[in-house]
């Protein structure tokens, strides 16, 4: 009898033991905060997971943010990027769920509407800045898409570059010294800059990263030629599209040296597609424009004749978008100038045509504006031209001129000057970058880079 007694007494214990387990447990899953709160651009925060169990975290399906990661073991922090609201109306709200064997937590995620913009301030860099760097003619060819940060590049004379970082105002010199002339394109939201290092005729694409600048990789059996560059970068800076010097086998069994676009992923070279034999090839395929992924390049192929097409590849299968052959009385000529980050959609010109281009359904629709410079997301498309203006169309309307779309608002400082050319722009579309043209003394035209910040 005392025995069985022993034996209740021994399981209500652990029955009680198991009880206060669970109670302790279900104490140990924690985050901090419970809500992020972002403004209308959205940008990266975090929260801390603590708990010593695995834990998953589900999401309530709405696609403008994103969590990483989404699994993991013990205490973690774990991140939480918002795109832009571009919705002036109304905020957004989302819940996720935090849940490990000890219980569910639950994270809010809040975001401003779009606020409604007053003013345009022009930022351009000082003219003894420009003169000390030897930046004679240049223009800002990239836009970090939060809006942080610009390149500035004189691509004609000095081949040196600036970085410009809105929070502070300031423009500095890109060039650490490591070589004698750098140009950047283009720049992430974390301040990946890239574009290509000349060393003396020839070019190789680079990137700066830290304030030091490092050649990309190439493939080893190419020597350079005059044109190779890096000329998009996503906006986490982890995928870099450019064109490269390569050897590319010719029929005979022979090799041509010719350029050929190219995607590096965290700065290592990604295997080349199967591409035409060299002969076919001729001079090369040359980039201008990419999608954020690197799957979709734009630009042009030349042969060796000299005859071009405004060409883009996807998955690196090339489309040449007006001529097939290098045959005919068509000389051809033009290019691809921009392709929207997200890869759907592609401007350019062939002969004085100016072109939109459909990714999706492979569409040629004429633009009766200028020379188009950028396509966005939305559709949005940028023109201009040597001495502007520049026109820009919103998708589904007609195009207007840089004034007549700030007309609205209060020109922020004095001496303020409309562009020739908008090549870059956040991805709210408030911050834009290009130039706008002045004339030396010999009436040939410069180029003054120059930002717009609309808010």
């Amino acid at each position: 009898m005392k025995t069985f007694s022993k034996i209740i007494a021994l399981a209500a214990m652990v029955l009680l033991l198991a009880n206060c387990d669970k109670q302790n447990r279900q104490e140990t899953l924690s985050i901090t905060p419970e809500e992020l709160s972002f403004g209308e651009d959205g940008q990266t925060q975090s929260f801390i997971i603590e708990t010593e169990e695995a834990w998953n975290i589900t999401t309530d399906g709405e696609t403008w943010y994103s969590v990483t990661p989404l699994s993991g073991q013990g205490n973690t922090r774990v991140y939480v990027r918002v795109e832009y609201n571009p919705d002036q109306q109304d905020g957004r709200t989302a819940v996720i769920s935090i849940t490990a064997e000890s219980g569910t937590k639950e994270l809010a995620i809040t975001q401003e509407r779009a606020s409604v913009p007053t003013k345009i301030t022009m930022y351009t860099p000082d003219q003894d800045l420009l003169n000390t760097i030897g930046l004679l003619s240049s223009a800002c060819y990239g836009i970090s898409p939060n809006g942080r940060y610009a390149v500035i590049t004189d691509e004609t004379f000095g081949f040196q570059s600036l970085l410009w970082d809105r929070e502070t105002g300031e423009f500095s010199d890109l060039n650490d010294g490591k070589y004698p002339e750098v140009m950047a394109y283009d720049v992430s939201d974390n301040c990946v800059i890239v574009g290509s290092i000349r060393i003396g005729t020839t070019e190789v694409p680079g990137y700066c990263s830290n304030g030091a600048w490092e050649e990309l990789d190439t493939p080893e059996d190419a020597t350079p030629l005059p044109y190779a560059w890096a000329k998009a970068v996503s906006k986490d800076g982890t995928t870099i599209s450019g064109c490269v010097t390569a050897n590319v086998p010719k029929s005979d069994g022979d090799y041509k040296k010719t350029v050929v676009p190219a995607v590096w992923k965290n700065f290592e070279l990604q295997p080349f597609p199967e591409i035409p034999y060299g002969e076919e090839i001729g001079q090369g395929c040359f980039m201008y424009g990419a999608s954020d992924d690197g799957s979709v390049i734009g630009g042009f192929h030349e042969w060796s004749s000299g005859r071009r097409s405004p060409a883009i590849w996807i998955d690196g299968i090339m489309t040449r978008l007006y001529l097939e052959t290098d045959e005919g009385e068509d000389f051809g000529g033009g290019s691809i100038q921009s392709v929207s980050p997200d890869g759907t959609k592609a401007v350019g010109s062939f002969k004085g045509t100016n072109f939109y281009y459909d990714v999706l359904t492979g569409e040629i629709t004429e633009l009766g504006m200028g020379t188009p410079s950028l396509v966005t997301d939305d559709g949005t498309i940028y023109s201009g031209g040597t001495t502007g203006p520049v026109y820009i169309k919103k998708a589904g309307e007609d195009p207007v001129t840089f004034d007549d779309y700030i007309s609205n608002l209060e020109i922020a400082g004095d001496n303020f000057t409309s562009p020739a050319v908008i090549f870059s722009v956040s991805e709210n579309g408030r911050v834009l970058g290009g130039y706008y043209p002045i004339a030396d003394p010999l009436l040939n035209t410069l180029m003054v880079p120059v930002i717009y910040v609309i808010e």
